[in-house]
């Protein structure tokens, strides 16, 4: 990892890369990693909305209430971020409202956690098969995210960030 960390982009160069990207795509999806680095916070500036992917183990549930009072404070509006519980279990020990209040936002999706399937997938080196409960959750994410129905498409043009 030496080489990637010498290699760092300036953070105009992201802002320009996205900028670029913005009216050329109707959604371009940027995973920009774990926490909120200067690369991140630089591209925070050129996006829609952020998506912040979390589970429900307690360093990950710390992070994500610090990295949404980061954007919050940096003037990011609480409307632009999704929250996004992954590997949740069918089951969870919290209700969905106290997981809320905790961090301060709605939960706008939940991905079931269906390791058997995902290592199986994995294994056999290839793609989540569509028809399966996992591929099916994939899908209504994917279409909740664009503002996509199952019947009608939403036009409006969207550009966020995945991570």
């Amino acid at each position: 990892m030496a080489l990637a960390s010498k290699n760092q982009p300036k953070d105009e160069q992201i802002r320009h890369v996205l900028a670029f990207a913005k009216p050329h795509y109707d959604w371009t999806v940027v995973d920009l990693g774990r926490s909120l680095s200067r690369v991140a916070m630089a591209a925070m500036e050129e996006i829609d909305e952020a998506c912040l992917v979390t589970t429900l183990e307690v360093p990950a549930l710390h992070q994500s209430k610090q990295i949404i009072q980061t954007l919050l404070d940096s003037g990011f509006g609480k409307n632009r971020i999704r929250l996004i519980l992954n590997r949740a279990p069918k089951r969870l020990d919290i209700t969905v409202g106290e997981l809320e209040k905790m961090l301060g936002l709605p939960i706008s999706a939940m991905v079931l956690n269906d390791y058997p399937e995902l290592y199986e997938t994995y294994a056999e080196g290839r793609m989540l098969n569509r028809n399966s409960e996992l591929g099916k959750e994939m899908t209504k994410l994917a279409q909740k995210l664009s503002g996509i129905d199952d019947e009608k498409p939403q036009a409006k043009k969207r550009f966020g960030i995945f991570g």
